[in-house]
């Protein structure tokens, strides 16, 4: 990592200097010619870290100078999972969450694409992971990709959730007709359907009821009788 340098005004010539990481002691010194650095390529591990400065000349060896001390941290977030719990096909835009934990020293941002592995094109959202993600409106199957990124600007890998279809359209029914005669002598009623827009996977049939909240819906196609 390139660290930046801002050194003060030097009284008098030096014609070497020595640069040390987390370390004010001179004898471990490998002297440089020309003249101090703007930027310097640390070779610290993550943590705290500073830099002393020595200059010498014919006539010694200068006082440290000892920098401010920064944190380093090259480490990336990295979050275990994330998982849509909803059904698929789904019939709603609020996709409910479960993230798996988040290792590496955490995060202060994230960012979730739908449909999309750029992170160039990432809206970054200060905080926490939140239990729902908003969908756009357009009925397709939907994978969400996550990214998260720590003070220091680190961005984990991209992590892809499972994929849930969103289905916001209502299936529809031209017509049903019972075709036994009027009137009958029999419970068992035959029964006709027009055409059926969309797809299907449950059905219901009430009996002198038009309330669906009291449906209880069965699965599979819609039966040639009822009784």
């Amino acid at each position: 990592t390139s660290i930046t340098l801002d050194w003060g005004v030097v009284a008098g010539e030096y014609t070497r200097y020595c640069l040390l990481e987390n370390s004010t002691d001179p004898s471990l010194c490998v002297w440089l010619s020309g003249a101090l650095p703007t930027n310097y390529l640390d070779s610290a591990a993550d943590g705290s870290f500073y830099v002393t400065g020595f200059l010498r000349n014919d006539y010694g060896v200068s006082a440290a100078v000892v920098s401010n001390t920064v944190t380093i941290d090259r480490t990336r977030p990295v979050l275990a999972s994330a998982t849509i719990t909803n059904p698929s096909p789904a019939n709603t835009t609020s996709y409910s969450m479960t993230w798996g934990g988040v290792t590496g020293g955490g995060y202060s941002s994230y960012c979730v694409q739908e449909n999309s592995t750029s992170v160039a094109a990432c809206t970054w959202n200060s905080g926490s992971l939140p239990p729902t993600i908003t969908v756009s409106t357009v009925e397709d199957l939907k994978t969400l990709s996550v990214w998260l990124r720590d003070d220091a600007g680190n961005v984990s890998t991209r992590l892809d959730s499972n994929s849930v279809l969103l289905d916001l359209s209502a299936p529809t029914l031209a017509s049903a007709t019972i075709v036994n005669s009027n009137p009958t002598n029999t419970t068992t009623y035959g029964l006709n359907y027009g055409a059926i827009t969309g797809t299907y996977s449950h059905y219901c049939i009430l009996e002198n009821d038009t309330v669906v909240g009291n449906c209880s819906f069965t699965a599979g196609t819609l039966p040639a009788s009822y009784v």
